[in-house]
């Protein structure tokens, strides 16, 4: 297998830009000005990129019937995680609430929670290669059952300097969810060396020029 496809249904894109104001794209006609949909006892718990990738993941499966249930992010809640380690070396107490905070999994826990979702989720983390991970699992499930459609969540945020050492990083926050269903109009394709590169359109999900855009609170 060298190459693998799909449709994408709907898309809801959220980042941070150089005023740190949170924009949102889409192509879902249906939303002309995006509302926060998360609770706010939960709110108040969550960190910023975990609300964003909740928004984006309940924003693009609002009214939709989804079978199967993909987050992926290259670092998860990275700074969360060095709060709690700069904390334990201070040898301070750690806050239980913090730390329930830092799994990769956080943001899929949150939206199954927010709307009361039972359905299986899975957590992927590959690196710079996660969304196209992602990518690929949502391909194997739909190929076993064509008909069904899967929510994929892809979320980053940029790492402290720390720990840039030359990999590639996020270069804002930013949280993009898709409706994917079987299909071939994008593609995932496979170079001779094995690295990997994504059709996706004109990368709406970086340039977002066929959807629509505001600002938005959160």
């Amino acid at each position: 297998m060298d190459t693998v496809s799909f449709n994408i249904k709907k898309w809801h894109y959220l980042y941070k830009d150089k005023e740190n104001i949170l924009q949102h794209y889409s192509n879902d006609k249906n939303v002309t000005l995006p509302v926060c949909k998360i609770p706010a006892g939960m709110k108040r718990r969550m960190s910023t990129i975990s609300k964003m990738a909740v928004q984006v993941a309940m924003d693009a499966s609002y009214d939709e019937m989804v079978d199967f249930i993909i987050f992926t992010s290259q670092h998860g809640e990275i700074n969360r995680t060095i709060d709690i380690l700069t904390t334990i070396a201070k040898q301070e107490p750690i806050s239980p609430t913090a730390f329930s905070q830092s799994v990769h999994n956080t943001a899929s826990g949150h939206y199954t929670i927010a709307t009361k979702n039972a359905l299986p989720v899975t957590s992927i983390c590959a690196g710079s290669e996660s969304i196209r991970s992602g990518l690929i699992e949502a391909f194997a499930y739909l190929h076993g059952k064509p008909n069904a459609t899967v929510l994929l969540v892809d979320f980053d945020e940029p790492c402290p300097d720390m720990l840039n050492k030359g990999e590639q990083m996020a270069p804002s926050h930013h949280a993009l969810a898709m409706l994917l269903k079987a299909g071939d109009e994008h593609q995932l394709i496979f170079n001779e060396i094995g690295a990997q590169t994504v059709t996706l359109g004109s990368q709406f999900f970086l340039q977002a020029q066929k959807g629509t855009t505001n600002k938005f609170n959160i």
